[in-house]
């Protein structure tokens, strides 16, 4: 069964209540419209259904004591003949799993408030944390489609963050789920206030797994694209929930 969030749904009757002023066609008759579009028969139907079942999406949670064996050396591994395919393939996929780009955003961050919680930051590469953080944390955003204000996170492989196959080719347009559109002007004021013109949040020199400074500026430095991205969507949104 498919599933929306409560975001969608209200996006979904926001989209349909302009329609209505727009074309003069009746609340009713949209919002069917809207249901069929996702394969219902009509609205009523939809919202029934949505109720049962409401996404959340992937949030980070980790106890004190797991984030520190993730920590550790993985010699479980250690017999691999590819260690770090051996360690991805334990690692959840979540790139469909995301609600949107900003849900991508905020696993990421809560991700990195776990690994700072940690007394003693020592993050080896042959350790569990260190390909997690390459994988879910952003290493970039990437422009998806031809507006110039829509951006998909990638990690450090350059994959959509949440993918674990390194070497599996992607299109990131189709990826609409992790989508996050962004205003240049301000997008390029945070990334030059961060010492860069390119939409890469660290380099090889800067990585949040090398340090915990590096890690707590990169925690920032995601804190504000979070900030920016909601507060762009807040001012799309004004219009039509004015409307309604």
């Amino acid at each position: 069964m498919q599933i929306f969030s409560k975001n969608h749904i209200g996006r979904l009757k926001r989209l349909a209540k302009k329609r209505e002023k727009e074309m003069g066609i009746p609340h009713l008759v949209t919002l069917d419209q809207e249901a069929q579009k996702m394969g219902f028969p009509n609205w009523a139907v939809f919202e029934r259904t949505s109720r049962q079942v409401v996404r959340r999406g992937p949030v980070f949670q980790r106890s004190a004591e797991d984030m520190r064996e993730a920590f550790r050396k993985a010699s479980q591994f250690d017999g691999a003949q590819d260690f770090e395919a051996a360690v991805r393939l334990t690692l959840p996929v979540l790139t469909h799993e995301y609600l949107n780009g900003i849900s991508a955003l905020e696993y990421a961050r809560d991700f990195v408030k776990a690994v700072l919680s940690v007394p003693r930051f020592k993050i080896y590469a042959r350790s569990i944390v260190y390909h997690e953080m390459r994988i879910y944390l952003p290493y970039g955003l990437e422009s998806a489609g031809t507006s110039g204000t829509e951006y998909v996170p990638v990690g450090r492989n350059y994959k959509p963050v949440g993918q674990t196959d390194r070497h599996k080719w992607v299109d990131y347009g189709e990826h609409e789920n992790l989508k996050i559109k962004l205003p240049q002007a301000e997008w390029q004021a945070i990334r030059s206030r961060f010492g860069g013109s390119s939409g890469f949040l660290y380099n090889d020199g800067t990585t949040p797994w090398s340090s915990r400074a590096y890690a707590e500026r990169y925690l920032q430095y995601l804190e504000e694209i979070i900030e920016m991205a909601k507060r762009y969507e807040h001012a799309a949104l004004a219009p039509s929930q004015a409307a309604a």
